[in-house]
């Protein structure tokens, strides 16, 4: 490792600065595919009627309270989660 580093002129420090940043970005994307596996079921079983605020609400009832409501709407976006507003009023 040592030599590997004066090769790279690179500091011990540096390199596991790096490493630990490269894991952590490793385990927040398997941690963010798992919550997006929690939200499509929450927003299924609402029969697509929760959008963000209601599902980030069940969210924090499930006891998961690192996500914002902000990056709750993201997610259902890359997720393509789109509520259906249905009107029980007629004009």
């Amino acid at each position: 490792m040592e030599r590997l580093g004066e090769l790279c002129e690179v500091s011990r420090s540096s390199y596991y600065d790096w490493k630990s940043k490269r894991t952590k970005k490793k385990h927040s994307a398997k941690r963010r595919k798992e919550i997006g596996l929690k939200i499509e079921k929450i927003f299924t079983e609402s029969r697509k009627s929760y959008g963000a605020i209601r599902v980030h609400g069940q969210l924090v009832k499930l006891g998961i309270v690192e996500y914002s409501i902000k990056q709750v709407r993201r997610i259902m976006c890359d997720l393509r989660l789109f509520f259906v507003n249905f009107s029980h009023f007629q004009h």
